[in-house]
Order: structure tokens, then C-alpha cells, then sequence
């Protein structure tokens, strides 16, 4: 049995990639669809028990988060101001 090119002739005769473990999503990350939606569950699921755990925690990282987006954000327009100027 043959697989599609680029993968090992191995991995279809073990029925390793008839399987679907080897589909590759369509963003190009070259990560395996499950094992990507498996790390999104995972991570909501942290997300979920972090605020649950301690909410006013969770919310000083959030906004601490914000503060160094806004920082950021403010430098650049800062500097590209006085380079206009």
C-alpha cells in the first residue's frame, strides 16, 4: 500500500496515517489538527480554572498584559511622532 507523496511508506502500512493523526491543518502550521485543538482545550481549560482559582489574580495579569500592549503601542507612536517632527 502506497501513501500520498511525501509521507513514509511505513506509516501507511501500520495504518498510522490512514488513521487521520498525520492531517495537517490548513494554516500551514505544520502542527497536527488534534493534537492543535487538543492544546486549545487544554489552554481554555487552564484559562477557566485560573480565574475560577483566583480571580482578582488572574485579572492583575490581564491587566497587566494590557498595560505592556498599551506601552508598546504608545512608545511606537511616540517615536514616529518626534521622527516626523
Amino acid at each position: 500500500m502506497s501513501g500520498p507523496p511525501g509521507q513514509p511508506r511505513w506509516l501507511w502500512s501500520c495504518g498510522v496515517a490512514r488513521l487521520g493523526c498525520l492531517n495537517h491543518d490548513d494554516a500551514g502550521t505544520g502542527m497536527p489538527a488534534k493534537i492543535k485543538t487538543w492544546l486549545i482545550w487544554l489552554t481554555v481549560a487552564f484559562l477557566v480554572f485560573a480565574v475560577v482559582r483566583n480571580p482578582s489574580q488572574a485579572a492583575n495579569v490581564v491587566r497587566a498584559i494590557w498595560d505592556l500592549i498599551y506601552m508598546t503601542i504608545s512608545g511606537f507612536v511616540t517615536f514616529f511622532g518626534e521622527l516626523v517632527s
